[in-house]
């Protein structure tokens, strides 16, 4: 009941007493065993509404190129907003922002007591998160790639072979830091990296290997480099815009959103963990 609707000396009492079950407080009780039952943990929602987005942000790519396939009107406008193959739009903000949210689920998730060399891991492992969103924004990754000169396969995915032995070398010497500290979060994180990876090198450099296939096919039938349709003058499109490599590009992009989403839901059950041990 209402404490409101109690005798005076009673509601003083519920007022003064916490434990008094007022109607609000049973309310309260009830909706969290509600919550209970269903299973749904604030961590879920927010690994839930990424997954949504993620879906969402595939599907509105394959739209904006149905459009720029059958030249629809707001069809270029559509491709610069969605296009996972381009960067400085909608995807590329939502890897951004989800990777600068774990470095600093990274850097609040260092386990109480932990020695100097963890705690120097977990700042690196936010580093690291850091600079992967610094990356994704700016294209560091493509920047410095540019330095070596490559021919083949290679040559639109160059920054593989300089970074991939990078990146192999940081996630091995993280791992063996945060071993002892937590052996299920550097299962969770390698798990993740496994798939981003997958994506990021195996599908992208299938995916390469089949537009310079389809680049050959325009040379070779008159069609010159510069010629196709453009939407976005910094981009070479020679190549790109068949549905194949969209859903090469889409299976690429799906992949490393599916691995961050992956490390998201990881990161959150440590500092749930760690909450909980508090």
């Amino acid at each position: 009941m209402r404490s409101e609707a109690l005798p005076v000396g009673m509601r003083e009492h519920a007022r003064q007493d916490p434990d008094t079950p007022t109607l609000e407080r049973l309310g309260g009780q009830a909706a969290g065993v509600a919550l209970g039952k269903v299973g749904i943990s604030r961590n879920q929602r927010v690994i839930g509404i990424l997954i949504l987005g993620a879906i969402a942000l595939i599907i509105a790519d394959a739209i904006a190129f149905s459009m720029w396939s059958s030249d629809a009107r707001f069809s270029g406008m559509a491709m610069l907003l969605f296009n996972l193959d381009t960067e400085r739009n909608i995807p590329t903000w939502f890897s951004t922002v989800l990777l600068a949210y774990l470095a600093i689920v990274a850097w609040d998730i260092v386990p109480r007591g932990a020695g100097k060399v963890t705690c120097v891991a977990y700042a690196a492992l936010a580093g690291v998160f850091l600079f992967l969103s610094a990356d994704e924004s700016a294209q560091l990754h493509e920047r410095f790639a540019n330095l070596i000169e490559v021919d083949g396969t290679f040559a639109k995915a160059r920054w593989v072979l300089l970074w991939l032995p990078v990146a192999g070398v940081v996630g091995m010497a993280l791992a063996l830091a945060m071993w002892r500290s937590s052996r299920r979060l550097v299962i969770g994180l390698a798990i993740g990296a496994t798939i981003y990876l997958t994506g990021a090198v195996g599908v992208e450099t299938i995916n390469t290997y089949n537009r310079d296939v389809e680049a050959r096919k325009l040379e070779a039938a008159g069609v010159g480099v510069g010629t196709t349709r453009k939407y976005d003058l910094s981009e070479d499109r020679y190549g790109a815009e068949t549905w194949r490599y969209t859903l090469g590009t889409a299976a690429e992009e799906g992949l490393e959103m599916a691995g961050l989403i992956t490390w998201c839901a990881v990161l959150l059950a440590a500092r749930r963990r760690r909450v909980v041990d508090a």
